[in-house]
């Protein structure tokens, strides 16, 4: 009987445990030094010195670490293990939690509520993985989004936060170097992969009858060295300078972002909206029915494209001074009076006058309606393509175009959108990812909390996110149990822990909450 694979097993431990528990055993048992010990097992003098150092600290508080995810903590049956942070010069490496942590008693501060109970689960099968599973590198850079940090480096704040490891699938986050590095190694297509996944998951629960989206650009301003970047029109800074362009989509109904694109050039932005009609084609099996855009977003040529698919869209025109001469010469009878019953909205009564007039690019007519009483000294010039809405309906369908604009100013704010990650396009392309799944995490959450279903994110961040808690790993469950705080009776009524899946990378345990 050959038993090559079975010796192989053990001289050439590939598994990270089993090769530091070999290790381990050759350096004390066998009395072999460091260096060779390093040229046996493949890694390097400082990693075996490292694993030696704390095998001997733990050794000396009788923490003895478990070298098989089926074994508990050796000395820890008669007293439970201090609840503390470790020592900073001894910042444990990530590793896989289904590997790691313990079962039974074992159990992490948490300083923060985990969205794990979303059911909302990512496509993570087509992401690169880079050292380590893809889902725990996205889940790392997600929860920075969640949690309200300006940058990737800030992943250094929770070095020793176990709680947020475990939402990762790791038993700590990993350094900002990994956090950073990950980013190199998508492509657009990952994105959008990515973004297809996720989006046919979250649409059944927040926009299962989206038909019409706000479409948007962001340019994303670059602050350092001159580049070979475009410069595009800053609004903040009031001129144009070098930055990243991204395109939005937002479903105005459920506020939710559900589509980005930081790969921009300003060569590919006319052809943006028709890759997104193509997008959600691919993921609902349909074009969406409306689309909402200001005029620079969209030229002419691009519109009729939109209008062959049969889609209806409501835009902006420029306003030249012959229109507005012509405009002014009608008689204040030819005007119709509306009102627009958009709550809190300031301007609600308008007048409007429509007409069908050409446009140049564009072969058939279209629908103008001029409006005044927005707010604005001139009139405001809106095109359709749509006959037979009303004139206060089509006027109503652009106002809630708002929405994108506000949802932007959120990812500014909260999800830090302009702390550009990279000069690189693809770098930020995922960063401008992460922050619609984070938008989106929030927008579930609040959807489920009573009275909140309008709250943003920074509300929800500091009154439910930014709790704290205590996080236990059992052997069926995972248990989390907020501490005192005064918004845990609306927690407890949304029930979000009730029918939600196993947690995959912590063998399919459910996440269960508790309350004081």
């Amino acid at each position: 009987m050959d038993d090559t694979p079975c010796r192989r097993f053990f001289l050439e431990p590939d598994q990270p445990l089993h090769r530091r528990y070999a290790a381990l055993r050759a350096f004390f048992i066998d009395g072999l030094s460091v260096p060779a010990i390093a040229a046996q097992f493949g890694v390097t003098y400082h990693t075996v010195r490292s694993w030696v150092r704390d095998f001997r600290a733990a050794c000396r508080t009788g923490r003895v670490p478990p070298f098989s995810p089926s074994h508990a903590w050796a000395g820890l049956s008669a007293k439970a293990a201090p609840r503390h942070r470790p020592s900073p010069t001894r910042r444990p490496p990530p590793t896989p939690a289904n590997w790691a942590w313990r079962q039974g008693d074992g159990c992490a501060r948490a300083s923060r509520v985990s969205f794990s109970s979303c059911p909302c689960w990512l496509a993570w099968a087509s992401m690169p993985w880079s050292g380590g599973p893809a889902p725990a590198a996205l889940l790392s850079l997600l929860a920075l989004k969640l949690l309200d940090k300006e940058r990737r480096s800030h992943i250094s704040d929770f070095n020793f936060d176990e709680a947020l490891g475990l939402f990762a699938g790791l038993n700590v986050l990993p350094k900002k170097s990994y956090a950073t590095d990950y980013s190199y190694r998508t492509t657009r297509a990952h994105q959008e992969r990515l973004l297809s996944g996720w989006v046919t998951e979250l649409a059944p629960l927040l926009f299962p009858e989206a038909e019409a989206f706000c479409l948007d650009c962001h340019p994303i301003p670059y602050r350092g060295e001159p580049e070979a970047l475009e410069n595009h029109y800053l609004p903040l800074r009031g001129k144009a300078g070098p930055s990243i362009l991204t395109f939005f989509a937002h479903e105005p109904q459920s506020r939710v972002l559900c589509y980005a694109n930081a790969n921009l050039t300003r060569a590919d932005q006319p052809g943006e909206v028709l890759r997104f009609i193509d997008f959600w084609r691919n993921v609902t099996g349909h074009d969406p029915q409306w689309l909402y855009f200001d005029s620079k977003l969209v030229p002419y040529p691009e519109l009729a494209r939109v209008n062959e698919r049969r889609i209806c869209f409501v835009t902006i025109r420029r306003r030249g001074a012959a229109i507005l001469r012509r405009l002014q010469a009608r008689p204040i009878a030819d005007w119709h009076r509306a009102v627009i019953d958009i709550p809190k909205r300031r301007h609600k009564n308008i007048r409007y006058w429509e007409e069908t007039v050409g446009v140049r690019g564009y072969p058939a007519p279209l629908r103008q309606l001029a409006v005044v009483g927005l707010g604005r000294e001139e009139a405001a010039l809106f095109l359709t393509n749509n006959f037979e809405a009303s004139g206060r309906e089509v006027i109503t369908r652009y106002a809630g175009r708002n929405g994108v604009e506000d949802s932007l100013g959120i990812s500014v704010n909260f999800f830090h959108l302009d702390c550009l990650a990279s000069e690189v396009r693809l770098n930020v392309d995922l960063d401008v990812a992460l922050t619609v799944l984070a938008h989106g995490c929030y927008r579930w959450l609040a959807m489920r909390l009573r009275g909140f279903a309008k709250a943003k994110p920074k509300q929800l961040y500091r009154r439910f996110v930014e709790t704290g808690g205590v996080v236990e790993v059992e052997a069926n469950r995972v248990v989390v149990r907020f501490d005192k705080r005064s918004h845990n009776p609306i927690l407890r009524e949304a029930a979000l822990d009730r029918g939600s899946a196993g947690v995959p990378w912590l063998r399919n345990r459910p996440i269960v909450f508790e309350y004081p």
